[in-house]
């Protein structure tokens, strides 16, 4: 079993859960719906928290602490990138509350760049980062 399999299939979850609340955005006007994607989108926040934190508690630290300089210097680029994305994703989260989700022009436009950005970030986690800690881990 690869280091980062659950990882991964944690990335496979994220992703399902984006696509579905991807997928109710036009209906978001719609009696009820506003709640439904306010309740998607809480659920997915804490999916993305349980992930980030099994990053942070024990993938970082395992490439931060390995004697490989390429793991390291990855591991810290990742570090530095994530900060900013999971501090941006927990202020809009905040602020898409029921109303908003219903009326607010700006919320698809919002809901579709944290998609594209989080979708962007597996992407490159399963390609680059995952792929490396599998080798250097073990």
């Amino acid at each position: 079993m690869a280091r980062t399999e659950s990882l991964r299939s944690q990335h496979q979850k994220l992703l399902l859960a984006v696509g579905d609340i991807g997928a109710h955005l036009a209906a978001r006007a719609q009696p009820g719906m506003a709640e439904q994607l306010r309740k998607k989108i809480s659920a997915l926040i804490g999916q993305l928290q349980f992930h980030l934190i099994s990053e942070e508690k024990v993938l970082y630290p395992a490439l931060l602490n390995s004697t490989d300089a390429n793991a390291r210097e990855m591991a810290n680029k990742f570090i530095r990138e994530m900060g900013g994305l999971g501090q941006t994703v927990l202020a809009l989260n905040d602020k898409w509350t029921n109303a908003y989700i219903h009326a607010d022009p700006g919320f698809p436009r919002e809901w579709q760049q944290v998609q594209q950005t989080l979708a962007d970030r597996i992407q490159r986690e399963d390609n680059e980062l995952y792929p490396l800690a599998d080798v250097v881990l073990g």
